[in-house]
């Protein structure tokens, strides 16, 4: 029979007002909701994806590659624009980090080949680019 030793949680990890406790990811959204792909509106998809684009040219010039990165400042400043917070979302971090898996360089091939998948099951319509 194997035992497992529990270690003690450091004082900051505590929620009983003791030692600095930080409530930072106290409201955090749960975890146990789950992901739905359906409930991503493809207006907000592409506008990260164009802005997103426009980051990439500002900081590259023409011809700039649109990176993870600058497609996840996009998502926050154009969920902000939306009236989601970016802190509470959780579908479309999931879903760009869906189309960061895919292989191909190009974010809109991505992004189609992720609408089609996901209309079939009866989700994300909309416009296209």
């Amino acid at each position: 029979m194997v035992t497992m030793m529990r270690t003690p949680e450091p004082e900051h990890w505590r929620d009983d007002g003791a030692a600095g406790y930080d409530d930072t990811y106290a409201e955090s959204p749960s975890v146990s909701r789950s992901y739905d792909a359906r409930e991503v509106d493809p207006v907000v998809v592409e506008d990260i994806l164009n802005h997103s684009e426009e980051i990439a040219v500002a900081e590259d010039g023409h011809g700039g590659e649109v990176t993870l990165l600058r497609l996840l400042k996009a998502y926050e400043a154009v969920l902000t624009e939306h009236g989601i917070s970016p802190e509470e979302d959780t579908n479309y971090y999931r879903f760009l980090l869906k189309l960061s898996l895919d292989p191909d360089p190009d974010w809109w091939v991505k992004y189609e080949r992720e609408k089609s998948r996901v209309a079939r099951v009866g989700g994300l319509s909309g416009r296209s680019p």
